[in-house]
């Protein structure tokens, strides 16, 4: 008897490691996710250019306008709008002798009176501007748009 108790044990070994291999392999099918988690796609070469745009003001840190302290007629004007000047650089002459002189350098944006006109004190005659740190921002602007530009180019951006 005893060699049939171990024919009998030995089939319920084999019985159940069959059973649990089966249960298993129910189990990884049932498990399983229904249909894939991504997508498949060919592959394209594409344009993928963007725009920016900005607006805004920029406006100059030194201006100045050159204002008359008298009434005065004016003899001379020795500047025109775009001219360049220096500090203390004569500006306007009166009749009288006086003369009108800048107090910052930079360039004229307007001349807002005439030769021979008659003013009173407190008239705007002159609007300076210190264009060199506006030009300068301007070039910093364009270099780095150069810039930008080359990497675009080399597709690094």
């Amino acid at each position: 008897m005893c060699a049939r108790k171990k024919s009998k044990a030995k089939r319920w070994i084999i019985i159940s490691i069959i059973l649990l291999a089966i249960i298993a392999v129910a189990a990884a099918l049932l498990m399983r996710p229904k249909s894939a988690a991504y997508e498949s796609v060919d592959a394209k070469t594409a344009d993928i250019t963007t725009y920016y745009s900005f607006s805004g003001n920029v406006d100059a840190k030194n201006r100045q306008t050159v204002v008359s302290d008298q009434a005065m007629q004016i003899s001379k004007i020795n500047v025109k709008e775009g001219d360049t000047v220096k500090k203390d650089a004569v500006l306007i002459k009166s009749t009288a002798g006086n003369e009108i002189q800048s107090k910052i350098s930079g360039e004229v944006v307007s001349v807002k009176v005439a030769q021979n006109a008659q003013v009173m004190a407190g008239t705007e005659l002159v609007d300076i501007v210190d264009m060199i740190i506006l030009k300068s921002m301007s070039r910093l602007m364009n270099t780095t748009w150069r810039h930008w530009q080359k990497a675009r180019k080399r597709r690094l951006i």
